[in-house]
């Protein structure tokens, strides 16, 4: 289904794929970011240790998949130190997958191979860069259309959504900001 609708490229969200995922993007031959784990921030202490051992585990157990072109690291920036670190466990394990390895958020830093921005602005001079995310309510809604998530016509839609936490109506947050 995402190949027939020129999907070019699957950023799993916030952990590892199921392993019969990433066998399906090999057969199809769609390329794929893999994440190991995530907390949407930087980690210190035995949570980071718990993110360095899952990317390990990650990488040994998927690094036979051609179809992951890059290992992500988080969600949001981690450190320099700790994109060190996770570079060197790339390097340890998957020598010559050839692999880049970097995170959203991670424009600054040039340790990273490469960044990602969620509100669509290159803020980086070194790295290649991709939207890492879109369809969002973040979007601009003057570029939706008929086709565009949720299917608004003119990106307005109503103004409440049922919850998914309560199943109540709610009234949708202000997202004028933006726009």
């Amino acid at each position: 289904m995402m190949v027939e609708g020129n999907a070019n490229l699957v950023r799993w969200m916030h952990i590892t794929p199921w392993k019969q995922d990433i066998e399906s993007c090999d057969r199809v031959g769609l390329i794929q970011a893999m994440p190991a784990g995530d907390a949407e921030k930087d980690r210190r202490g035995r949570q980071w240790e718990q993110r360095t051992e899952l990317m390990r585990d990650a990488i040994i157990y998927n690094r036979n998949n051609p179809s992951i072109l890059f290992y992500e690291c988080g969600n949001e920036s981690i450190s320099k130190e700790h994109m060190q670190e996770m570079k060197g466990i790339r390097d340890k394990y998957d020598p010559y997958g050839g692999r880049a390895i970097g995170s959203r958020e991670m424009l600054d830093i040039r340790e990273a191979e490469y960044g990602g921005e969620m509100l669509y602005i290159n803020k980086s001079k070194h790295h290649p860069m991709w939207a890492m995310e879109y369809c969002r309510d973040e979007g601009l809604r003057k570029y939706w259309d008929e086709y565009s998530y949720p299917y608004y016509v003119d990106g307005d839609g109503n103004n409440s959504f049922r919850s998914a936490m309560t199943n109540k109506i709610q009234k949708k947050v202000d997202a004028r900001a933006y726009n």
